[in-house]
C-alpha cells in the first residue's frame, strides 16, 4: 500500500484489514530509526489514532488534525522534540 490512499467497496475492507494486520514495519527497528521514532512513540501515536477513529469515521486530513496535539504529547511524554519541531 506504501502510503497510497486506496479506494476500495466497503465489502471488501475486511479483507484489506486482516491483511494488513500481518504487517509489522512500523515495528522495525531500522525503520523507526529513519523516521526517527522509538518504539514507544510509535505504538503511542498508534494508540492515538485507533482512539481518534473509536466509533467514527474521519477524513485524512480531520484525522491528522485531531491526532496532532496527541501525537505531540506521546512524543514529549517519550523525551522526544519531532513535535515541537513540526511547529516551527
Amino acid at each position: 500500500m506504501r502510503g497510497t490512499l486506496h479506494l476500495l467497496p466497503a465489502t471488501e475492507y475486511p479483507t484489506y484489514v486482516s491483511a494488513l494486520r500481518t504487517r509489522t514495519r512500523h515495528r522495525s527497528p531500522a525503520w523507526l530509526k529513519r523516521i526517527g521514532l522509538t518504539l514507544s512513540e510509535m505504538e503511542g501515536i498508534i494508540k492515538g489514532i485507533r482512539a481518534a477513529l473509536d466509533g467514527r469515521t474521519l477524513t485524512r486530513d480531520v484525522l491528522a488534525s485531531v491526532i496532532q496535539p496527541r501525537a505531540e504529547r506521546y512524543l514529549c511524554a517519550a523525551g522526544s522534540v519531532a513535535g515541537n519541531e513540526a511547529q516551527a
